[in-house]
């Protein structure tokens, strides 16, 4: 006897109707689907920078890209400007893997200790002014760089006192020390990235024994002051091993810094995204049902045939 068939979930349905409309970006995705049907030692690429102006549809190509490597059987994580740091960012992924049945169980384990010490530590009344803003950030190492950017804005400032700062930083460190006392934790909370990254790394590994892995970051442009240099740290080795069977996607409003990633340039897809042309735009209003000639010049002529535009004008039912 057949076993009934599962309902689709509102997901589904919402993953049906986009992989409908979606047109365009076809060197892209061939490029994308190419590379993922090669084995690591013969892969062209390893790095996807996704960039453009904001509605021209980096955010749904990266669903694409997703979709596809589903599709051939990758196990894929996805984190936006939701987390704020690089240990919210790594277990983002963790939670997203784990829903699909891979848990990274030593990371897992250790970054749950980590949400609890950390909160504790926030929420004492005592705690040194500006500790908050930046717990999770590697205290003890900061240095002035850190000070200088703004938390939450990516901005930078030139008039922060190192001296001041390094201070400061100390006494954050001194706070850690005498609240927790247990040496292993207060290393867990002065220097998350240094203690979980690798942990992370590690179950990553022993998940890529088993399946191909894609990690996609959007929204790039607002998580690059802190996941840029983390992301370059894990290529150059400096926490451990990243299994071969690996690629990063990073979509944002501008492009991967090519001094900064300039190592590893041969191994780097670049994307700039632009508006849909005329034809892209028309063809994606037929499939929304909407064919009137004059209706379609006025929604390209308003839209600028930004995508996000496009589908926005598209989804009032014009007449």
């Amino acid at each position: 006897m057949n076993a009934p068939r599962k309902a689709k979930s509102l997901q589904d349905i919402l993953k049906q109707r986009q992989q409908v409309t979606f047109v365009g970006r076809e060197a892209q995705i061939s490029l994308f689907r190419q590379n993922l049907a090669q084995p690591p030692e013969l892969r062209d690429y390893f790095i996807f920078n996704v960039w453009g102006q904001g509605g021209v549809g980096k955010s749904t190509l990266l669903r694409q890209f997703r979709k596809l490597a589903e599709e051939s059987n990758w196990v894929t994580a996805l984190t936006t400007d939701a987390e704020t740091t690089v240990p919210e960012a790594m277990g983002r992924m963790a939670e997203e893997l784990e829903k699909c049945g891979h848990k990274l169980s030593q990371f897992t384990e250790r970054y749950k200790l980590y949400r609890q010490k950390k909160q504790e530590l926030e929420s004492d009344p005592d705690a040194p002014q500006g500790f908050s803003a930046f717990v999770g950030k590697s205290i003890a190492k900061a240095g002035l760089g850190l000070a200088k950017q703004v938390p939450g804005s990516g901005a930078v400032t030139p008039f922060i006192d190192e001296d001041a700062f390094t201070t400061q930083a100390g006494d954050w460190a001194s706070y850690v020390a005498k609240k927790l006392g247990n040496k292993d934790e207060i290393h867990l909370v002065n220097e998350p990235i240094e203690v979980l990254t690798p942990l992370f790394l590690q179950d990553l590994c022993k998940l890529a024994d088993t399946t191909n892995l894609l990690l996609l970051f959007d929204v790039y442009e607002r998580t690059s002051p802190f996941l840029d240099s983390w992301l370059r740290e894990l290529l150059d080795g400096r926490h451990g091993e990243l299994p071969a069977n690996l690629l990063l996607v990073m979509a944002g409003r501008d492009e991967l810094d090519k001094n900064h990633w300039a190592e590893w340039e041969g191994c780097i897809a670049r994307f700039p995204l632009n508006p849909f042309t005329d034809e892209e735009a028309t063809q994606y209003l037929h499939r929304k049902g909407i064919t009137n000639s004059q209706i379609i010049d006025v929604i390209l002529h308003l839209s600028g045939r930004l995508p996000l535009l496009v589908a926005t004008l598209a989804a009032e039912s014009p007449n």
